[in-house]
């Protein structure tokens, strides 16, 4: 969703038309090794799918706490870069809080983890930065839209309000675990519209000008 049209008209997709089985035979009978070559959604440069050990050995991870949603203290973790919003495995609480808890939040200012029950993963709204849209025009006005708010992810119906650089989507149905510094991307039928990034808190009345 980052590519405008000055880029799009530049760009070539030979093999777009097929499906990718026909190009594993086409690849198989050119004796290409690649025409056996699994299928992947992990990251490329982590073939192993260990994230974890990836960032913390790039990363020096700083202790902080988890919290409930009062701001009492629940157990601590070893960094905010292992977790994720709607993870519920490998908490490392050992079941001692009696509940199945999810991560809601991450305060990264504070290295805090705010854990909650899994209905208070569902949002109705979120507010995206660096919007961007595939057309010349952007809308000027709300529009109905379907998104999508990670990739495996079925698309929702919303109400898209464009505010500048940013946009505020409003969701008819509650969307589970609306993850701040994903994407989220608007469509109409199969034409991709835009998108922008999730972020934690509206904007402010100056960014919105500024935009």
């Amino acid at each position: 969703f980052t590519l405008k049209q000055q880029e799009l008209a530049r760009l070539l997709l030979p093999i777009g038309e097929y499906p990718k089985s026909e190009i594993r035979e086409i690849a198989a009978e050119a004796g290409l090794p690649v025409a056996d070559k699994p299928d992947s959604q992990e990251i490329c440069f982590i073939p192993d799918g260990d994230y974890r050990k990836f960032v913390g050995e790039r990363t020096k991870p700083t202790p902080g706490d988890f919290i409930d949603s009062d701001g009492n203290v629940l157990g601590q973790h070893p960094g905010i870069q292992f977790f994720t919003v709607g993870q519920r495995r490998r908490l490392g609480l050992n079941g001692n809080t009696g509940k199945p808890l999810f991560v809601t939040r991450i305060i990264p200012e504070t290295h805090q983890i705010v854990l909650g029950s899994v209905r208070d993963l569902d949002e109705r709204q979120l507010w995206a930065s660096r919007v961007t849209f595939v057309g010349e025009e952007p809308p000027s006005e709300p529009v109905t839209v379907d998104a999508k708010i990670r990739y495996n992810a079925g698309v929702s119906t919303a109400t898209l309000t464009p505010r500048g650089d940013w946009a505020e989507i409003r969701f008819d149905e509650p969307q589970r675990a609306v993850t701040p510094g994903q994407a989220v991307v608007f469509y109409q039928g199969d034409v991709v519209l835009g998108g922008g990034i999730i972020e934690r808190e509206a904007p402010l009345l100056q960014e919105i000008a500024g935009g």
